[in-house]
């Protein structure tokens, strides 16, 4: 991204058009962030399905709280904040879904159909 881009979205003016969610304006941030996400998620050592998924989360949050954005960070450092937390969450999600596959697993070894 150059030095102009970056200028551009920490414009006052540009973060007005974000929060009111004029077109133009969210299509010039995602067509430029979602590869910096993408690739942020993948160095956080997801699969690239994963990735891909987490990816939309963050715009689904992004989009959701974008109405109450304050432009007190960049919009790069908060897309990757909603990135970290929206991590944390998945690999949260991800280990509990794992820890009731082991149960089932354990039941499956230590019980048949009759008990």
């Amino acid at each position: 991204m150059s030095e102009s881009t970056y200028k551009i979205f920490a414009s006052p003016e540009f973060v007005q058009k974000l929060v009111t969610q004029d077109h133009l304006a969210v299509e010039k941030v995602v067509r430029t962030y979602t590869e910096h996400l993408f690739k942020g998620s993948l160095g956080l050592g997801f699969s690239e399905e994963e990735a891909t998924e987490l990816v939309q989360n963050v715009w689904g949050t992004f989009f959701d709280v974008l109405p109450n954005f304050k432009s007190n960070s960049h919009i790069r450092t908060f897309l990757f904040g909603i990135l970290y937390n929206k991590a944390k969450e998945f690999r949260r999600e991800k280990g509990k879904a794992n820890q009731h596959e082991a149960i089932d697993q354990v039941m499956e070894d230590r019980f048949d159909e009759n008990g």
